[in-house]
């Protein structure tokens, strides 16, 4: 009896280990001409190893092993290193994979490129790459790149999950409106994707896409049901891409309504948590005669224990918005906006961030403060980690507000200070964009899927504080201003021929 408990313990050992794979990661090759950013080499990958670093079911080897290792090679730490030589490393270390890569500037702009190895048969096994533009997103950009990374070693290596089953579905807007969008979307599930995935024990997570646009487009909805293998969920997602449109409606009924019935949920099994998330900027048509009705839909929804989380992109109309509110209402499922930074430059030079969030901005000072975890991030980038979060909070509730929408505009504009209108009036007037427009959309959706997980007992640990790298990063430290400001949102949409919502009067707070 002995022997079998010590053969039965000793298996669950191997299976817990068996899952495990291992990385090491090299410095990234510093393709500038002039040496300014060599600092980057180790840098960039000091990032990498951070954040693969909690990643479940994946353990990254020690960077003073790789060194001792490279030492004792003569090898140069670098993406120089010739594929012969990570495969040596690789085995030296114990490593299933080797991952090294570049980053390449030509002016402002910069190309960051990763390359996995498989150490055992000497072929790469995976290539990413980020883009962007300015100093000040090379580290963003690095933290994009490793989710990237994670989701397609998760993909090769077949990493099961072993816990309770979910499962999610995206009900996507892809009309011409979202053009400005549909990139952003798609790469944010994607980083969402992989977040999800770190719930201990690890759930079995299906994923589903509907893509709708109008009547009098080359298709009102297609249709990309559940899956579970990421490489396969990554394509269908990829495939998004925003056109048509043309009067300002779209068919978000027949969407709803294909991604309720359409789509090959659980039906019959409670026990999987199941969640949809409607995203789009447009209001549904209420001028179809033969369209699908709202009441059947909702009772479908709550037939199948089905909750549906609606997100209003930029640009939604009043009547949008109380419908996507209405729709969360109904299925208790959470109403959000999208929140939006921008960097912005006035006529003097001094910089600000823009914070959108309906109809609503503010702009706040850019410094750098700690999180709830200890980690050092930007004044905006906490700003809109904690609006994600209070959102899903509000969906712990099984008794939500049934005014969602104001609920968050309130809220939203409470954590501003006031200037004078004329004052908001010059600034924006003198403004330029800086950088990208970023959004929290895959923090929205996370920490949602992350209560519907929670509720099927998975569990998502805070990551610890993590080991600041020895060698310093030196990351450029955005200036801190004194000036916050509140100004009116003005986003001109790509379908001409949308109507235009009244304006709105700016309001100002008291300090």
């Amino acid at each position: 009896m002995k022997k079998i408990i010590v053969v039965f313990l000793i298996s669950i050992m191997f299976a817990a280990f068996a899952n495990e794979t291992k990385m090491a990661i090299l410095n990234f090759t510093i393709n500038n001409s002039n040496g300014d950013m060599d600092y980057l080499s180790n840098g960039i990958s000091d990032i990498l190893i951070s954040n693969l670093a909690d990643k479940h079911n994946l353990t990254i080897i020690e960077r003073e092993k790789i060194q001792s290792i490279i030492d004792e090679l003569s090898f140069k730490n670098s993406g120089l290193v010739t594929e012969k030589e990570q495969s040596k490393i690789g085995q030296l270390s114990g490593a299933k994979y080797i991952l090294t890569g570049s980053i390449t500037f030509v002016g402002s702009s910069f190309r960051m490129v990763s390359k996995v190895l498989d150490v055992q048969t000497g072929n790469v096994v995976s290539t990413q790459s980020v883009q962007g533009k300015g100093k000040d997103n090379i580290f963003d950009s690095a933290d994009i790149l490793s989710g990237k990374v994670y989701s397609e070693i998760l993909g090769i290596s077949n990493v099961p999950g072993s816990g309770p089953e979910l499962e999610v579905a995206f009900i996507i807007d892809t009309t011409g409106s979202m053009g400005d969008e549909i990139n952003v979307v798609k790469e944010k599930i994607i980083m969402m994707i992989d977040e999800i995935l770190q719930g201990v024990p690890q759930p079995v997570v299906k994923f589903a896409v509907v893509d709708y646009k109008d009547r009098s487009d080359p298709y009102v909805t297609k249709i990309y049901d559940f899956k579970s293998d990421i490489k396969e969920i990554k394509n269908d997602i990829n495939r998004l891409s925003a056109s048509g449109g043309g009067d300002f409606p779209e068919s978000v009924k027949e969407a709803l309504y294909m991604g309720v019935n359409k789509l090959k949920w659980s039906k019959d099994n409670t026990k999987i948590g199941k969640l949809c998330f409607l995203i789009g900027d447009a209001e549904p048509h209420m001028d179809y005669k033969d369209d699908y009705k709202f009441k059947d839909i909702i009772k479908n929804a709550k037939d199948y224990s089905l909750s549906i989380s609606s997100i209003s992109c930029s640009g939604n109309s009043n009547k949008g918005v109380e419908y996507f509110q209405n729709i969360a209402n109904e299925t208790n499922g959470t109403f959000s906006y999208l929140t939006y930074t921008q960097n912005v430059t006035d006529d003097k030079g001094e910089e600000y961030v823009v914070i959108t969030e309906g109809d609503h901005e503010v702009v706040l000072d850019e410094m750098i403060v700690e999180d709830s975890e200890g980690e050092r991030v930007s004044t905006s980038f906490k700003f809109m980690e904690d609006r994600a979060k209070k959102k899903a909070e509000r969906s712990r509730s099984d008794t939500k507000s049934v005014e969602q929408a104001k609920e968050d505009a309130d809220d939203f504009m409470a954590t501003a200070p006031s200037v004078s209108k004329e004052k908001a009036r010059k600034i924006k007037s003198s403004s330029t964009n800086k950088g990208e427009k970023k959004n929290n959309l895959d923090k929205i959706m996370s920490e949602q899927i992350k209560v519907l997980a929670e509720k099927q007992g998975i569990k998502y640990e805070k990551p610890k504080p993590k080991k600041k790298p020895k060698k310093k990063i030196n990351k450029p430290k955005p200036v801190v201003k004194k000036k916050k400001i509140i100004v009116k949102k003005e986003k001109v949409k790509k379908d001409s021929i949308k109507k235009e919502e009244p304006k709105k009067e700016i309001k100002t707070l008291k300090r």
